[in-house]
């Protein structure tokens, strides 16, 4: 008898759930404004082989791009956290985070919507095939992320007229770029700092 009692308090132990609150926000990283009505939802990791994933919370955040879950979890069970990703999106810092259990967790998607871009470059100052230019890519405003120093896209020679034959998707926001002119032995330096809308198209010259 003895030790049906003293098993009764560790089945309950074992199988009894404790509770953490989770805070998840999601935003336009370019922007800030929020993600309404994004489905969030919450999946409980196969403890062997022959389980799957099972999804054990289902939500979606408010005008603000909040949610706010109490969430019950068993002790020996690990949880991920994930967002239903929108049509169209070029950039996402993660999918998914994992739960901590221990204490209130801050959970931030970062996601930026697609804009299109394509590149024309004229020397419309060309005097010889000695010219050259050397453009750089400096990098995007994306929190979390450093500025590249200076990243070599293209290098051209002489009477330079191009264009890029198609669009190509990037995230919507700032993009840096710099580019070096050669002429007679001289180099001279320009920067300049483009914002691509959501969904934009557009046509970027470099005249030099």
């Amino acid at each position: 008898m003895k030790y049906l009692i003293l098993l009764v308090p560790i089945i309950f132990l074992f199988s009894c759930k404790k509770e953490t609150m989770i805070k998840v926000h999601i935003e336009n990283v370019a922007t800030g404004a929020p993600y309404v009505d994004q489905l969030v939802y919450i999946r409980e990791n196969p403890q062997n082989v022959n389980q799957e994933n099972t999804t054990v919370y289902e939500g979606y955040t408010d005008s603000e791009g909040k949610l706010m879950i109490d969430f019950k979890y068993k002790r020996n069970a690990k949880y991920f956290i994930f967002i239903s990703l929108p049509e169209s999106y070029c950039y996402i810092h993660s999918l998914s985070y994992p739960i901590n259990k221990e204490k209130t967790n801050d959970i931030h998607f970062r996601l930026a919507p697609c804009a299109q871009l394509k590149l024309k470059i004229q020397n419309v100052n060309c005097q010889g095939p000695g010219d050259n230019l050397k453009l750089y890519y400096i990098g995007r405003e994306v929190p979390g992320q450093e500025m590249l120093d200076g990243q070599l896209m293209s290098e051209h020679d002489g009477c330079v007229n191009v264009e890029s034959d198609n669009f190509i998707s990037y995230p919507m926001g700032r993009r840096y770029y710099r580019w070096e002119v050669t002429r007679s032995g001289t180099t001279e330096v320009f920067q300049d700092t483009i914002y691509l809308e959501e969904n934009e198209q557009r046509v970027y010259e470099i005249l030099y």
